[in-house]
């Protein structure tokens, strides 16, 4: 009998305690617009920032610029998903900055300055 209590007891505990831990689980990803393809770009850029940190084509002047560039783009695209909804307005937008971003990048990682 006292065994039965016990793990009545431990039963009644972890289900109370899973019920706290699911009430406190994140809210869905899904309740923010997604921008995949922006998303992907940033992540390529970045990638192609270090890349030309590491062989020498971009100083650490330059890449800190590029990294600031790249800051500027992911406020605009958080201020863009604030609403709940990113327009083709925004998305337009959004690419336009990383199509400016992306030609930086590749002046700066060919021009004569090396680090």
């Amino acid at each position: 009998m006292q065994k039965t209590i016990q793990q009545f007891i431990a039963a009644s505990a972890l289900a109370l305690f899973s019920a706290t831990v699911m009430a406190q689980a994140p809210a869905p990803v899904a309740s923010q617009p997604a921008t995949p393809g922006i998303d992907k770009r940033q992540a390529n850029q970045e990638k192609r920032i270090a890349q030309g940190v590491a062989s020498g084509a971009l100083t650490e002047a330059e890449a800190k610029r590029m990294h600031r560039q790249q800051d500027r783009i992911e406020k605009a695209e958080a201020h863009a998903k604030a609403d709940g909804v990113v327009t083709a307005k925004e998305r337009r937008k959004l690419h336009k900055k990383q199509n400016k971003t992306n030609k930086r990048i590749h002046h700066q990682k060919h021009d004569a300055q090396h680090n």
